[in-house]
């Protein structure tokens, strides 16, 4: 018997049917509405890539001009901005006590305050701040840094009694807890006397608050590694 090479790959129709299978029919409208939502859905993302890069860039552009970068340029695009170069801000000469920080979210506690220069009083920017708790399997560790003015909030899980928290940052030697009343308002003679008294004791400290507490103020003396260095770049 001789077969046709068509009957070989010809496709079987059901008995009652005439005629050769017809294709599937296609949506156009359906087919109309996917192609918008892919356009729209890229439109979009081009749209957030395009906020990023120019986020980043302002952000950039913000820390080179209050780190001092020599040459650091006006925001560009930003209002009332120039383009021209802008001094940085001056550092206060005197810290100040850091305000109210409003509650964190349910779950957390706010720490804040003020980081100070012991020796010369003046805030202590961009230091890092690490805050840590627990023992164990049960551990939380924060990290936040300080603002220009040696302002910083920093949000740790609730769960905890007490923490721990100490101040990095090039050329001091560790932290403690300000005093009452406050060490800015007391003398230098008497700021190196107390720092005597803790015979070189400068761990993190150790701060306690009530487990009702959702905002914690604590404000914190860094201790330089060169006291007469630090004092004297006061003058």
């Amino acid at each position: 018997m001789k077969f046709d090479e068509k009957d070989i790959y010809r496709e079987e129709l059901p008995e009652d049917a005439e005629g050769p299978r017809s294709a599937p029919r296609r949506h156009p409208g359906l087919m109309a509405s996917c192609a918008l939502l892919v356009a729209a859905g890229w439109g979009a993302w081009l749209l957030h890539q395009r906020a990023e890069d120019r986020r980043a860039a302002v952000v950039a552009a913000l820390e080179a001009r209050v780190a001092g970068v020599p040459g650091a340029a006006g925001v560009p695009g930003a209002a009332g901005s120039t383009g021209a170069n802008m001094p940085a801000p001056a550092l206060d000469p005197e810290a100040r006590p850091a305000p109210a920080s409003p509650a964190p979210l349910p779950g957390r506690r706010r720490f804040y305050g003020v980081v100070f220069d012991l020796a010369t009083k003046k805030p202590l920017s961009h230091a890092s701040i690490v805050l840590s708790a627990g023992e164990g399997l049960i551990t939380s560790t924060e990290l936040c840094q300080t603002s220009l003015n040696g302002h910083f909030v920093c949000d740790a899980s609730d769960q905890f009694d007490r923490m721990w928290i100490k101040v990095s940052s090039q050329g001091y030697v560790g932290q403690f807890e300000d005093l009452y009343p406050s060490l800015i308002k007391r003398p230098e003679a008497e700021r190196r006397r107390i720092l005597e008294q803790r015979d070189g004791y400068v761990e993190p400290a150790c701060v306690t608050f009530m487990p009702s507490q959702e905002t914690v103020l604590v404000d914190l003396a860094a201790v330089p590694a060169d006291w007469a260095a630090a004092a004297q770049s006061k003058r």
